[in-house]
């Protein structure tokens, strides 16, 4: 009688070669994720609103031209991201206009009055709001207090700390 041999099979379900990449490579994986999550690229992250201090807006020696400076900052966030207003009361005199487009150095004329106008001086050049960079505003109305506020460009709310208060 012919002798059958039953072939047995291996209750292996992969090699040991294979199961070792597949570690390897999950672990790459969950590496790659969790490096994206914790550098904020996806979900979670993103830039929070700063905290900026203005300081009350202190003459210059030009007649109806006052000097706000940045008492301080929480963050040195490019001017990009900001949108700076100059309000009479509860008017706006100047339209909220990114900070990165706002013209530097003094007024011109300068001390005009009915017709405000702002400036922006970035100290350290460096395209971003830190302390001790200034605004300059002048042709305001003798009779109305202004103030210089800031905004965050993204989302439009306005950003937290003093704003920069000029009475006259």
């Amino acid at each position: 009688m012919k002798n059958l041999y039953k072939r047995k099979w291996k209750e292996d379900a992969v090699s040991p070669v294979i199961a070792t990449i597949l570690m390897v490579a999950i672990t790459v994986v969950l590496a790659a994720v969790l490096y994206l999550l914790v550098s904020g690229l996806i979900g979670g992250g993103g830039t929070t609103e700063p905290n900026i201090n203005l300081s009350n807006g202190s003459g210059t020696g030009i007649t109806n031209e006052y000097k706000v400076e940045v008492a301080g900052a929480s963050t040195g966030e490019t001017l990009a991201s900001y949108k700076v207003a100059l309000l009479n009361g509860t008017v706006l005199d100047v339209d909220a206009i990114a900070l990165d487009t706002l013209g530097t150095g003094t007024c011109t004329p300068p001390g005009t009055k009915g017709e405000a106008q702002m400036t922006f001086t970035d100290v350290q050049v460096d395209g971003k709001l830190n302390q001790g960079d200034w605004f300059i505003v002048c042709g305001t109305d003798t009779t109305s207090d202004y103030q210089v506020q800031l905004f965050w460009k993204s989302s439009g709310n306005k950003i937290s700390g003093n704003t920069g208060i000029i009475q006259q």
